[in-house]
């Protein structure tokens, strides 16, 4: 469906799509829109939207869609390659870099809008390239209340159909429920960990769960109160569930990312446990870590973020009690 280029434009695409299309309102001079498109969404298909960006002889496409099929306080780089340079637009992290096409390209997100460029012709400085990111606006107030302050059971596509994007994966094989889902009751006797409902300024927005023979699969979603943006992922699961974890230690670790990796330890209740802690290897970081208790593996995943630092991210592992 191709639309015509105007600020009604993206007005209408928004009616047809589960996040909050954000609007390049005030492009720099010299810069142009066009070949809007948009995939609406249907039962058996994701939404998105893509449009051009030009400037003198040089070509910008812009991606947005909402991106649900992995953990999306994790990646906020989610077309880059490699280890990408962050810059920080309005309290939200970004990053620029090379994408999958080998084109240079950057990444960013707001109420889980994913946004991703990809330079098709010519070549934009990396000042260029947020000025752009800069420009992108909401069309209104009415998208942001109706799905970027709702919660990821209520807009995520994988959670409210549970089809996996490429194959069957930890998003889509839980069921999500909203925060009043009364997790106590479903993992009685599971002898497990839960974290603190609520954390600083952050609520407990959706909760991912699933019962198996060998024990359950729970997910915490948690969201910044101040920006609906960044975020907390805590993941619990039986070994059994869990592959490729990295017990690795050193810096520059990784390709696709890059972290600075050590061991610490922890006192849990009256459990000491050693954890893998990660942190990002760029100047706005993310953090990462994992450990084992009994025969379950726990994680926590937050985004790159400036409101993020050691402190807070160890300090909600330190709400973690144990549920018998």
């Amino acid at each position: 469906m191709n639309l015509d280029v105007n600020v009604s434009t993206f007005e209408l695409a928004q009616e047809s799509v589960n996040f909050v299309i954000l609007c390049p309102f005030n492009l720099p001079n010299d810069c142009s829109v066009k070949d809007i498109s948009l995939k609406e969404e249907t039962r058996s298909s994701r939404s998105s939207i893509r449009f051009e960006i030009s400037s003198k002889n040089r070509v910008v496409r812009v991606k947005q869609f909402y991106y649900d099929w992995g953990i999306p306080t994790v990646y906020a780089d989610t077309n880059l390659v490699s280890p990408g340079k962050s810059f920080e637009i309005n309290g939200i992290v970004g990053f620029i870099g090379i994408d999958y096409k080998g084109n240079q390209a950057a990444c960013y997100a707001r109420w889980f809008t994913n946004v991703e460029l990809s330079v098709l012709k010519g070549r934009f400085e990396e000042d260029e390239l947020i000025r752009i990111i800069e420009s992108f606006t909401p069309t209104g107030s009415f998208a942001i209340k109706k799905l970027g302050e709702k919660s990821y059971t209520t807009t995520s596509y994988t959670a409210r159909y549970g089809i996996p994007k490429w194959q069957e994966d930890e998003i889509s094989r839980v069921k999500w429920y909203e925060n009043n889902f009364d997790i106590n009751k479903k993992i009685s006797l599971q002898n497990i960990y839960i974290p603190a409902f609520e954390y600083q300024d952050f609520f407990l927005d959706s909760i991912g769960f699933n019962q198996y023979k060998f024990g359950v699969e729970t997910h915490f979603l948690y969201r910044s109160k101040v920006n609906y943006t960044d975020g907390i992922w805590f993941w619990l699961a039986p070994e059994e569930m869990i592959e490729n974890l990295s017990y690795i230690e050193g810096e520059n670790i990784g390709v696709r990312q890059s972290w600075n990796v050590k061991k610490e330890k922890f006192l849990i209740g009256n459990i000491e446990i050693t954890i893998l802690l990660h942190k990002q290897n760029t100047q706005y970081y993310g953090w990462y870590a994992h450990w084992k208790i009994g025969r379950y593996i726990y994680q926590v995943f937050n985004r790159p973020s400036v409101n993020f630092n050691i402190e807070k991210f160890t300090g909600f592992i330190k709400t973690l009690h144990e549920v018998k």
